[in-house]
């Protein structure tokens, strides 16, 4: 339980480590790459064992490295134009994964002396339908819709 004030406060920091953790997509033999960047922490209370919490403004960032016989020519797939929707997600293929390596933890320093840590948990992943164009090519990769999930650990500098 946290005893929390009517404010909150954003807090400096620096970026120690912003790491991929990267999951083998075994269906289709896939490389997915996932991090979490942090834009912005914001203190919001202090837990009763003296240790701060925080709430994170951060953007998910994930890339795949797909093996040939994956991808696809203009044409020959239908593109993604604008958000994946959630009929989309339900007419995918969930897949199966893999973690390869060991979990990464983001780390950042807080200037009054506390350390976040954030790692990214996958607990689906599927491939929806439609491809997208692999920048300055004419070639399509599929595309994954993870739900990514932040764990995070607080500590002492």
């Amino acid at each position: 339980m946290s005893t929390t004030s009517d404010s909150t406060k954003d807090v400096d920091f620096e970026i120690v480590r912003e790491d991929w953790t990267r999951y083998k997509l075994v269906t289709d033999n896939v490389l997915l790459r996932v991090r979490i960047s942090v834009a912005k922490l914001i203190e919001t209370g202090t837990g009763e064992t003296g240790v701060p919490d925080f709430a994170v403004a951060s953007q998910n960032c994930l890339s795949i490295i797909a093996p040939k016989e994956s991808l696809k020519r203009t044409g020959e797939a239908p593109i993604l134009e604008g958000p994946i929707l959630p009929e989309m997600i339900k007419e995918g293929t969930e897949i199966d994964y893999e973690i390869e390596g060991t979990p990464k933890w983001q780390e950042y320093k807080t200037t009054d002396g506390w350390t976040v840590m954030i790692k990214p948990e996958i607990g689906r992943v599927v491939r929806i339908k439609s491809y997208s164009r692999i920048a300055q090519t004419n070639m399509l990769e599929p595309i994954y819709w993870v739900n990514l999930q932040p764990v995070f650990r607080v500590r002492r500098t």
